[in-house]
């Protein structure tokens, strides 16, 4: 769907300049906090101006859109150049690190509830034990500046390792 008509009615946003300007993720209705733009591919970019994390913002219009959620592809489309066969590093085990950065936000800002989140529960089963104990050890420092950062919380990430 790249018409910005039909991405602007389904978001309840507007057109504006190319893109759409629309409600992000837990706005209200007459917010324009989230800019969508879709690019000669087929999919979109967005952008949002309250910050909220983009890999959020992207799962949120795709699924306004009716549209299955991201997952990341295998490289960007460009070919590697000067690298010799045989000297390219090993791909790390577990989750990107956007995922992670995802998972971070989630967890921050929805504590428990994020779990019934079907995104959220997919990003978690992509992390390695060591992103999970970096997640916790994160949470733990912000635990005091975000109330939704519950002792559960962090019981429930430690018992995922396991």
């Amino acid at each position: 769907m790249s018409d910005l008509r039909s991405i602007a009615r389904a978001l309840g946003g507007h057109v504006s300049a190319g893109q759409v300007l629309a409600p992000g993720p837990g706005h209200s209705p007459r917010d324009r906090s989230m800019s969508v733009k879709p690019t000669a591919d087929g999919d979109f970019l967005v952008y949002s101006f309250a910050a909220a994390d983009p890999i959020v913002c992207k799962d949120y219009v795709r699924q306004r859109l009716g549209m299955s959620q991201w997952h990341p592809g295998k490289g960007n489309g460009h070919a590697k150049v000067g690298k010799a066969k045989g000297s390219q590093r090993p791909e790390p085990k577990g989750a990107a690190r956007s995922t992670v950065e995802a998972v971070m936000y989630e967890l921050r800002e929805y504590g428990l509830a994020a779990f019934d989140a079907p995104n959220c529960r997919e990003r978690l089963a992509d992390l390695s034990a060591p992103q999970v104990d970096e997640a916790i050890e994160r949470l733990a420092a912000l635990q005091p500046r975000y109330p939704k950062i519950a002792d559960d919380l962090i019981l429930v990430l430690a018992e995922l390792k396991s």
